[in-house]
């Protein structure tokens, strides 16, 4: 019982380990000047996750109950829905986000809808207009003309 309650617990660190090596393989060859404050994050994430999985490994961390599927359906929703983000993000930013921000939210557990379709509404359509500002091209079939 208490190696699968440990297996349970260095799941978050793993894959925040596994990010912060992907993120920094994936810039290895973006000049040091345009990476200020990437490194040091990258670094502190991977420094980061390795003490949490030290600490979960001697056995100092408190570790949760058993992982099980009925536990995993959460998540893996919610990791479901960052792909759509991701995937669609490129194509329209404000839509892709609206339909991530309307399936991941009711799965955090909110169930004012709402609360929910105006921030899946609004929220979109701020970020939007905010990063074009700053310069930061988002793309949107609908909002550009």
């Amino acid at each position: 019982m208490e190696k699968a309650r440990r297996g349970s617990a260095l799941i978050v660190p793993v894959v925040m380990l596994a990010f912060a090596c992907a993120y920094g393989w994936s810039n290895r060859h973006v000049p040091t000047g345009d990476m200020h404050f990437a490194w040091p994050l990258t670094l502190g994430l991977g420094l980061l996750s390795l003490v949490l999985i030290g600490a979960v490994l001697v056995g100092r961390l408190p570790v949760g109950p058993a992982l099980t599927a009925a536990r995993l359906k959460r998540p893996v929703l919610l990791f479901l829905c960052a792909l759509i983000l991701l995937g669609f993000a490129g194509y329209d930013f404000p839509l892709a986000t609206a339909a991530f921000l309307m399936l991941a939210i009711p799965l955090m557990g909110y169930r004012n809808w709402l609360a929910v379709i105006a921030v899946a509404l609004v929220l979109p359509l701020l970020l939007y207009w905010g990063f074009t500002a700053l310069g930061v091209p988002l793309a949107s079939f609908w909002l550009e003309g």
